[in-house]
């Protein structure tokens, strides 16, 4: 895991961030992305976060996916 916590001037507010990568683990996209939403705040709990305000997520898609999967993946 790779992480850092960043204390903000503002009165009690730290930047948080957390770097993680992993392999489709399952074949359906909503699910796949709830796994990786509960991987990053486990992360961020491990860490002694309790709250978080917002969160964002980067999905990248190989280059050797056909049209159609990669539509697939990537539509909501």
């Amino acid at each position: 895991m790779d992480s850092c916590v960043v204390p903000l001037r503002h009165g009690g507010l730290s930047l948080v961030q957390t770097t993680d990568f992993f392999y489709p683990l399952v074949e359906d996209p909503y699910m796949m992305g709830r796994i990786a939403c509960a991987n990053v705040l486990s992360d961020l709990y491990a860490m002694g976060i309790t709250e978080c305000d917002n969160m964002l997520m980067l999905l990248s898609v190989s280059q050797k996916m056909s049209e159609k999967v990669g539509k697939r993946l990537t539509s909501f």
